[in-house]
This record gives structure tokens, C-alpha cells and sequence, in this order.
């Protein structure tokens, strides 16, 4: 027996007030799931938009900027 036809054959067995208390449960946790998958969605939009926004910085600057191969402080700041 599947989980929908277990569940379906003991709300039949409870009185409607708690048949009700079940509908509430229900919506209460399809409200919950809706929640957290906006949540997540807009977690990930958050994060492509940063990811976006670090390309657009990094393409900003030429690949023909010299590179400090040494990076002591006595090098790059000379007394």
C-alpha cells in the first residue's frame, strides 16, 4: 500500500473535526514548502546576480595588467 492510499484510509477512520485538523496540517506544510522553495529560489537568483556582477568586474579589467611576481614589502614598497 502506498503512502497516499495509508494515509487516505486512516483519515476515513478519524471524526471530520479531526479530518479537518488534517486539512489544516496539510496546507500548513504546503505553505511551509512553498516558502522555503521561494526561499531557495531567491537565494539562487541572489547568487547568479553576484556571480554576474564578479564577471562583469573581472572583465572590466585588461588581461594585460602586469603581474607582481614578488610580493615582499621590501619590493613592492622601496624605502
Amino acid at each position: 500500500m502506498i503512502v497516499t492510499e495509508q494515509v487516505t484510509d486512516k483519515l476515513r477512520k478519524l471524526p471530520i473535526a479531526a479530518q479537518e485538523e488534517v486539512l489544516d496540517f496539510v496546507e500548513f506544510l504546503l505553505e511551509k514548502s512553498a516558502r522555503r522553495d521561494k526561499s531557495f529560489e531567491n537565494g539562487r537568483l541572489a547568487g547568479a546576480q553576484k556571480a554576474q556582477a564578479i564577471e562583469r568586474w573581472a572583465k572590466s579589467h585588461p588581461l594585460e595588467t602586469p603581474v607582481i611576481l614578488d610580493d615582499r614589502r621590501e619590493i613592492i614598497y622601496e624605502d
